[in-house]
């Protein structure tokens, strides 16, 4: 296969990209064993596959190049399966989208787990953070566009979010109506429905998995 992606199995930060090439119905090497990303992170930086600390990463086999960092190979991806149009305000625009979507995952995560919820903290986010990048993203959509790139990081976000933790579902479709529309369009792609069909045959609603998930899902509770 032309392209490997190496990272966690847990949907989280990894939906990304394997929603695009699920989208895109194009298959590829889904490395996400523990032990063999382990084992290319702790190799000394001069024999990894692509400079890098943590992954995401991508290796195009066919142009002989690697890639870290989730806006890149998010930004990279999207282009070659021609998920977005070949411009520099398409690229930008899903460089953005992306931007914002990792933001997110640093908030609910507490910079991946560098902290834990308690109940001030996260009814601050939930009443306030949370609707405030809801409606960023809904006021960044171009609602007349076709379905794109953009829609299936949207989809990789918030629909992730919805399955993976419902409680969540009603403040996410009340502050981004539009947004979640189109996720539901991207979510009858076949192989957006068989890569969600096998992550809850594999995960169940599992997240981003850890002392954060827990922390996260007792804060549903409340």
């Amino acid at each position: 296969m032309r392209f490997s992606f190496y990272y966690w199995p847990l949907p989280f930060r990894g939906n990304f990209v394997r929603e695009l090439f699920a989208y895109a119905e194009v298959p590829f090497n889904d490395i996400s064993g523990f032990g063999e990303i382990e084992r290319i992170k702790t190799l000394p930086m001069l024999e990894k596959p692509v400079p890098f600390v943590g992954p995401p990463i991508l290796l195009d086999h066919k142009e002989n190049i690697g890639l870290s960092q989730a806006t890149a190979i998010v930004v990279y991806v999207a282009e070659v399966l021609e998920l977005i149009e070949a411009s520099p305000h398409a690229r930008a625009r899903l460089g953005k989208a992306i931007g914002d979507a990792i933001d997110v995952l640093s908030e609910i995560t507490r910079s991946n787990g560098s902290q834990m919820w308690d109940k001030n903290s996260w009814d601050r986010f939930y009443s306030e953070r949370l609707p405030m990048w809801l409606s960023v993203f809904e006021h960044s959509l171009d609602q007349n566009a076709v379905l794109s790139a953009v829609d299936v990081v949207h989809h990789a976000l918030w629909a992730t979010i919805e399955r993976c933790l419902p409680g969540m579902q009603p403040i996410v479709r009340k502050h981004a109506p539009v947004v979640l529309n189109r996720c539901d369009q991207v979510g009858l792609n076949p192989g957006i429905r068989k890569l969600v069909g096998s992550q809850q045959e594999m995960w169940g609603r599992l997240y981003c998995g850890g002392q954060i998930e827990e922390s996260i899902r007792t804060m549903l509770k409340n």
